[in-house]
């Protein structure tokens, strides 16, 4: 099978320090001593030596059972990350399996076989580290490394039955349930074996248990519900729904269902190049202490009915028909006023005004018929 040509030219770096024939060892467990995360870290000729970027997630360790090794990196065997989906980075003082398996060969003859590594050994049973000092050494202290601070109070999450569960090191998780368990408050006779998955970033900060952590969504930093008939116990941070003029949506912490509920301290949604679509069969609700609306063209908006304030129940008056209508109104007193300002005495007053009565009429009359008209068939206010 042909390989891609371009590998040729890291035949000579792939080759340093592999064995030349097949070489099948048993299983060794290994203390982490460093890892290599750049060209920076730990050094660049770590870098170069290993592979370049097939060197990173690498790692020095050394046999749990010598305690004599020392942590000068040229002297201690190196292994390959042996994962190709899912990474963890191990911490120095987590405990690997280390086995040989092949590495790739882009020349003729037998693979090399180096040394991998596993996922650090789940000693403590949490998912924020599992360093397991050296019994035979003089230092038991916990030292995560460069920038690494130790969290006591991060705790991995309580399972249920039938879980599937992925886990960082700082409270985030992954968790895909369904069945019934007495700790899942999600999942009951009537919808056992539904599924729902939970991602959340964080958990509680006052949680400070020896036990294990289940999500609470108005305590989690950020997260996301994902249901298929389940109610999200969720407590809403605005309640009025006072806009309502028939039935209202079920309520967030109520509803039962297949739905998508997504929380935080604050929640952007962003469209970079094109638009940004809300499309929802019954309602779309924004509650919030203020809403703020901006356009740099345009707002449009439009329905057979829109209602402006809780209790609108009288039509908006159309501003031009409306400006239009005053216009001729004022024109009308305009012409009364001037025929009364001809008017030199008594007589001509009376005379004035009998002319005016059919005019004044006609005016009315045509004005009247388009009151009507003044009023939006669409917008209502209060």
């Amino acid at each position: 099978m042909a390989y891609n040509p371009s590998l040729g030219a890291l035949t000579d770096v792939l080759g340093k320090g592999l064995t030349s024939t097949p070489k099948v060892e048993g299983v060794k467990y290994g203390r982490v001593v460093e890892v290599i995360l750049s060209k920076e870290e730990p050094g660049e000729k770590y870098y170069k030596k290993y592979g370049e970027l097939e060197s990173i997630n690498g790692i020095f360790y050394k046999n749990i059972f010598d305690s004599t090794q020392e942590d000068e990196l040229d002297t201690l065997p190196f292994a390959y990350y042996d994962s190709t989906a899912v990474t963890k980075v191990p911490f120095p003082g987590e405990i690997v399996m280390v086995y040989s398996r092949p590495k790739r060969s882009t020349g003729e003859g037998d693979y090399p076989f180096v040394n991998y590594y596993t996922d650090p050994i789940n000693i403590w049973n949490n998912p924020h580290h599992n360093i397991l000092p050296d019994p035979k050494s003089s230092n038991t202290e916990v030292v995560l490394g460069d920038n690494l601070i130790e969290k006591e109070n991060i705790t991995g999450l309580h399972p249920f039955g039938g879980d599937v569960l992925l886990e960082g090191r700082l409270g985030q998780s992954l968790r895909f349930s369904g069945y019934k368990h007495p700790l899942n408050s999600f999942t009951d006779d009537s919808n056992n074996g539904k599924p729902f998955a939970i991602l959340k970033v964080g958990q509680d900060k006052d949680f400070n248990k020896l036990e294990k952590y289940i999500e609470n969504i108005d305590k989690d930093p950020s997260s996301i519900y994902l249901t298929s008939e389940h109610v999200v116990p969720i407590t809403p941070s605005v309640t009025k729904q006072d806009s309502f003029k028939g039935d209202k949506p079920e309520d967030i912490n109520i509803f039962k269902g297949n739905q998508v509920v997504v929380d935080s301290g604050r929640i952007v949604l962003h469209s970079k190049t094109d638009s940004l679509l809300l499309n929802s069969k019954n309602y779309i609700t924004l509650g919030s202490n203020a809403v703020n609306v901006d356009a740099l063209e345009y707002i449009s908006s439009d329905a057979p009915e829109i209602f402006i304030g809780a209790k609108a129940e009288q039509p908006a008056v159309l501003g031009d028909s409306n400006e239009e209508f005053l216009k001729k109104l004022l024109s009308l007193l305009q012409t009364i006023a001037n025929n009364f300002n001809l008017a030199k005495d008594p007589v001509s007053t009376t005379s004035a005004v009998a002319g005016l009565g059919p005019f004044i009429l006609k005016e009315v009359s045509a004005l009247t018929s388009k009151l009507e008209s003044l009023k939006s068939k669409k917008v209502k206010v209060e």
